[in-house]
């Protein structure tokens, strides 16, 4: 951890931990309160990549969009893949998890989410938020376009399940 504040120059420490608590703080409210917030706070500190026109939904954007496009499942017990080709910090994810939440789906045992970024640390955000949520999902570090993809991660969720979502992402299972 002292390697890391160290590269913070002029830094004490003091900015970093403050940083680090309040972002554990934030991620201890999932999956009890949904929100995009590694994403808030990315945008906030001007982390994103202004060059490349970065910029992430606001979470109440990304669960007005979950709340007109998703309708309640008919059948609760057949799984659903959410596909997230552009995932940023994974807000989309979440505000999809929260509105089958809402009506009454399991959605860490029936939903898997398929997410991509080619930024690196967008990635790590969505991994970390999904994995704090209890979203079973897969989030590659990845060029959607060329499919060209320099990682993956499974979140914990996905893991403990791993027989059941592999035969989903593979195919060889129905999805709906």
């Amino acid at each position: 951890m002292q390697e890391i504040v160290a590269n913070y120059k002029g830094n004490d420490g003091t900015t970093f931990c403050a940083l680090l608590t309040d972002m554990l703080s934030y991620l201890k409210k999932l999956p009890k309160s949904f929100g995009d917030y590694l994403g808030e706070m990315y945008m906030e500190i001007e982390a994103g990549n202004k060059n490349a026109g970065q910029y992430f939904t606001p979470y109440d954007v990304s669960r007005l969009i979950a709340e007109v496009t998703i309708s309640e499942p008919a059948d609760k017990d057949k799984p659903i893949t959410l596909c997230e080709p552009c995932c940023g910090s994974g807000g989309m994810a979440l505000a999809a998890a929260e509105v089958l939440q809402n009506y009454g789906f399991n959605y860490a045992d029936k939903l898997l989410v398929v997410a991509n970024d080619i930024d690196r640390h967008c990635v790590l955000m969505a991994y970390t938020q999904l994995s704090f949520a209890a979203i079973p999902a897969i989030i590659k570090w990845q060029d959607t376009l060329t499919q060209k993809t320099w990682d993956a991660f499974v979140t914990p969720a996905f893991a403990l399940q791993f027989d059941k979502f592999s035969r989903i992402y593979h195919g060889t299972e129905s999805q709906m």
